[in-house]
């Protein structure tokens, strides 16, 4: 009887044992695969430079001096806000697939704006493919794509 208890012991802790060789070699394996990499966004953030530089914001502001602004003002309030980036996303969309390099979107955040919401509008930009827009002193502009 002692010898059978002792047996059934010995059965349940090599059993166990390897239950945990298993989980440790699938631990293993999973290490071994290549990461995934998430897709970042490049920024360029412009420069204070007075010079004639097309990425600095005194050169970005002189290109859009002659062009047709948007203005759109949110309230730090979230549901106004909500339905503020509904009609930006329309506007922005409208622009990108007409190809509208004449008319700008000037998105204008105040004190009580979060930054969750600035990630909410790059999100649009991202999710839309938009690829020109800026944000200088608070103001989020967005531009048509070129032809």
């Amino acid at each position: 009887m002692q010898q059978l208890k002792i047996f059934f012991q010995f059965i349940i802790l090599a059993v166990f044992q390897l239950l945990t060789l298993h989980v440790f070699f699938q631990r293993i394996e999973e290490l071994e695969q290549p990461r995934k990499i998430p897709h970042m966004l490049t920024m360029f953030l412009p420069s204070l430079d007075k010079k004639k530089n097309v990425y600095s914001e005194s050169g970005f502001l002189k290109s859009i001096r002659h062009k047709s602004i948007i203005h759109i003002n949110l309230t730090g309030e979230i549901k106004e806000d909500d339905k503020i980036f509904e009609i930006i996303q329309l506007e922005a969309r409208r622009l990108m697939y007409t190809r509208d390099t004449t008319h700008i979107i000037k998105v204008r955040f105040c004190d009580e704006n979060t930054y969750g919401q600035f990630i909410q509008l790059v999100n649009m930009m991202v999710e839309d493919r938009h690829k020109r827009y800026a944000f200088i002193n608070d103001d989020f502009y967005i531009l048509g794509g070129n032809p």
